[in-house]
């Protein structure tokens, strides 16, 4: 009695393990989509990539194609400037439109090798066995070395939320005085040695040209 009592805990226990860890994926406005079911509708593909992470050989990643998930999720993303990701921390990136669309990332969730778990280090923080998940965005820089250029710049992890942005409306709320009130526009005019509101989104769109695309 007292083993099948311990069977069934043990049974209860390692379901709930695994359903807390199952990935899943915010896209839009949309609830949250977990993995197994991106995975039905998108199709599984194979990465191979020089991770920056992993430096000195090729790693193989298991993982989703970002402009097929987006096509099948993420109506109108084709005429947005960016795709934001968003991460477990927090933390925000945005990646222009034209980059995904030429480069077609894979955003990952597992290395190929099942024995491989899906942690790196991180010297320069002094850090290790770091989680990439749920999700990772890894680009072929085999194919298109120029991706190289890149670094670290937008192979971001712990991916939660994915959705499009326009750099305009997007940028007049994270820097409010880039869509002045009139009250504002009125200290601006007095005020001497300011950079205008269009300065400011100007000279962001120009930094976001500059990287590798």
């Amino acid at each position: 009695m007292k083993v099948r009592i311990f069977a069934v805990l043990f049974l209860l226990l390692t379901t709930c393990f695994s359903m807390a860890k199952e990935a899943t994926l915010q896209i839009g406005d949309a609830k949250p989509i977990k993995l197994k079911q991106l995975k039905k509708e998108i199709g599984e593909e194979i990465a191979k990539v020089n991770d920056p992470y992993h430096k000195g050989w090729v790693s193989e990643f298991k993982g989703l194609s970002l402009v097929k998930l987006l096509d099948k999720k993420l109506e109108g993303w084709r005429n947005a400037d960016a795709i934001l990701s968003t991460s477990l921390d927090g933390y925000k990136i945005s990646i222009p439109v034209s980059k995904i669309i030429k480069y077609n990332p894979t955003l990952t969730y597992a290395f190929k090798d099942p024995k491989k778990k899906f942690v790196f280090d991180n010297p320069s923080q002094n850090a290790k066995n770091l989680d990439y998940g749920p999700f990772y965005l890894v680009w072929d820089n085999i194919n298109f070395p120029v991706l190289k250029r890149s670094g670290y710049y937008d192979w971001t992890w712990k991916i939660v939320k994915l959705e499009s942005i326009q750099y305009t409306s997007y940028y007049s709320k994270a820097f409010p005085m880039l869509n002045p009130t009139p009250a504002q526009k009125a200290v601006l005019n007095t005020t001497k040695h300011i950079v205008s509101p269009a300065t400011l989104l100007q000279v962001r769109k120009v930094e976001l040209k500059a990287l590798p695309c």
